[in-house]
């Protein structure tokens, strides 16, 4: 081939490239097409605190349908519509994303064409299924009380580098724009609901109880196996339990590792439950419990038994100083992902999971099977943990009537008893002082178990695998040797000769 040729080559392919190069980049628009570049994309909305709701829409390509979580104020309180109203702590972070709305602008123009929306991806993700799931945007919707949408927009893909401008796109238009933005917004249930939990302090907890067990199904017929309890008691800031050989003890840092679960405990997901289960545990009268009321609970791994509630892998009771009363009940394993794990399409647990968890527990990481959980919180006035208190004061001895006069030993006698009055009314304060605390944290017990129990009642929590597993303990995994080395384990003695001598 000669330079002619190879030059003419060159060229041919270099309009090749600048044909893809055109074909696969937004078309530029008309010059008459940016006389709104610069202004604002939602001009009426300028109050953040204005919005009451905020809907995300994402295409999920797992279930080839929109995924769709939502927030708003409704009732008095913030609630999510996607997880059966279960409270939401979304006041903060809604005004935040509402004023990373409220301010941004049509920067850049990048195109006016509708089949460039696909490679920018901002094609509304509630569109009709098929096509590339790259392609369809984040749809981000806020409305205020009435109803009416602030802002209502599709953020589709990186529009550079630098990670702060995005291509976007308002709904029913065919205008995509770079626009500078940060939107710190998250569809993780996790992170919209109150991360406080059990609203338990570690420090206050003096009593653990670990109700072992488990329940299985035999046909139609269920049996209880492996049945232990284990008590663990604080008394004087030591742990201890029954049984511990002289060189054993509780192992305080395992111990710590339960509470800090407890009090930091995760939640995947909830579930609610039936009225009638809701009813009962609110204590309120006339609750009448159906089969279907059994059936849901268990489904997930709770079962009227022996005429109370067993769980299907027993009960962790967690007693606290001021009365309160944790029954954090372990229920049956659950296997899903994104909203099917946080809300579900109440799909029941695969009940031979917990049969064969042993056998695969190599098969899948830890994280990836969920636990349905059940919380009940109530006050026991025999729970409040007792004051501390010294011995009273001993009653003087008798005094020898020798070498001491009659007078002397009488006034000896007076002189002990006028001491021994002194110390037994101090001792009587601190009797009453003791019980005026007492009485004050158990009544602090109580106003505190009926917050807990109305928060608690409605809902089916669903715990990761870690978590389960660090709460779902034995005797043994919290008792350790006291003869454990401090320092690294010294050589073992070859036999050898010491060649120091």
């Amino acid at each position: 081939m000669n330079d002619f040729a190879k030059t003419g080559v060159a060229v041919a392919v270099a309009a090749v490239l600048a044909a893809v190069a055109a074909w696969t980049r937004p078309a530029a628009p008309k010059d008459d097409e940016f006389r709104d570049q610069g202004q604002p994309l939602f001009p009426d909305f300028k109050d953040p605190l204005a919005a009451t709701s905020l809907q995300v829409v994402e295409y999920d390509a797992t279930t080839g349908a929109p995924s769709v979580f939502k927030v708003e104020f409704k009732n008095g309180r913030w609630t999510i519509p996607s997880h059966f109203d279960y409270p939401a702590d979304g006041k903060d972070r809604l005004a935040k994303t509402a004023t990373s709305l409220t301010g941004i602008r049509k920067d850049t123009l990048r195109s006016s064409r509708k089949e460039d929306h696909a490679l920018c991806g901002v094609v509304d993700p509630e569109e009709s299924a098929g096509g590339d799931a790259a392609a369809r945007g984040r749809r981000i919707t806020i409305r205020d009380a009435s109803g009416a949408a602030l802002a209502d927009l599709i953020v589709g893909k990186k529009a550079d580098e630098d990670g702060k401008t995005w291509f976007v796109r308002v709904p029913g238009q065919n205008r995509v724009y770079a626009v500078k933005m940060e939107v710190d917004l998250s569809t993780k249930f996790g992170d919209w609901i109150e991360t406080d939990l059990t609203k338990i302090d570690p420090a206050g907890i003096w009593r653990i109880t670990l109700e072992n067990y488990a329940v299985q199904q035999v046909g139609p017929y269920f049996k209880l196996t492996d049945e232990k309890v284990t008590d663990f008691e604080k008394a004087r800031d030591e742990w201890t339990t029954e049984g511990l050989a002289a060189d054993q003890a509780v192992d305080v840092k395992a111990i710590g590792d339960m509470t800090g679960t407890i009090d930091d405990l995760k939640i995947l997901g909830v579930r609610r439950k039936t009225p009638a289960m809701v009813a009962l545990l609110k204590g309120e009268e006339g609750a009448k419990f159906g089969d279907a009321d059994i059936g849901d609970l268990v489904d997930k791994g709770f079962i009227p038994m022996r005429g109370e509630l067993l769980s299907k892998e027993g009960n962790l009771v967690v007693s606290c100083e001021d009365g309160v009363v944790y029954q954090i009940r372990f229920g049956a394993v659950f296997t899903g992902t994104g909203i099917d794990l946080e809300a579900g399409g109440e799909k029941k647990p695969d009940g031979k999971k917990d049969e064969e968890k042993e056998e695969k527990k190599d098969a899948a990481p830890a994280g990836t099977e969920a636990r349905y959980l059940m919380i009940i919180a109530t006050f026991s006035e025999k729970d409040v943990k007792p004051e501390k208190m010294d011995d009273p004061p001993r009653s003087p001895a008798r005094i020898s009537t020798r070498p001491w006069t009659p007078w002397r030993i009488q006034q000896e006698e007076e002189a002990r008893r006028a001491d021994y009055d002194r110390q037994m009314a101090d001792y009587r304060a601190k009797l009453m002082e003791s019980g005026k605390r007492f009485n004050e944290r158990a009544e602090a017990g109580r106003k505190r178990a009926k917050q807990l129990q109305a928060r608690f009642a409605d809902w089916y929590y669903v715990i990761g695998a870690e978590a389960f597993t660090k709460l779902h303990v034995k005797r043994e995994d919290l008792v350790t040797s006291k003869n454990k080395p401090a320092g690294p384990e010294l050589p073992p003695d070859d036999g050898g000769d010491d060649h120091g001598h």
